[in-house]
């Protein structure tokens, strides 16, 4: 393993990344995160409006599904976060120290500007 604070850090927490057709413990986490936090939108959405079919189908008040709102949101946010630093360490591990070369990727780019609305989004709450 080298000797960078990457795979210093990836040491200390004791997770080690293989190089390999397998995934790796943190890339599967990484990969796992995003797909709950994704499966986990629909949520936000469907506790979102006013007039939304929850408090359509239970008579549960807005301002109680709002509070829903706002956990779901935030645990999201949560998820996108660690999904998001995961893949840069496992991405930083893969390519070493010539990781910037594919920071044109069309995933890479999209990855960015999600992470970054996702962040902008949550300091407007």
């Amino acid at each position: 393993m080298k000797t960078d604070s990457t795979s210093h850090f990836l040491q200390v927490v004791n997770i080690t990344i293989r190089k390999g057709a397998q995934l790796s413990t943190v890339q599967f986490f990484a990969v796992r995160t995003g797909r709950v936090a994704v499966a986990n939108l629909p949520i936000v959405f469907l506790f979102a409006g006013r007039n939304n079919p929850v408090t359509w189908l239970t008579g549960v008040p807005y301002q109680k599904l709002r509070t829903y709102h706002k956990l779901t949101g935030l645990l999201c946010f949560i998820e996108t976060l660690l999904h998001t630093f995961t893949y840069i360490a496992v991405f930083i591990e893969r390519r070493g120290a010539l990781w910037y070369l594919s920071l044109g990727k069309t995933y890479i780019i999209w990855g960015v500007c999600t992470s970054d609305y996702c962040m902008s989004s949550f300091r407007s709450c």
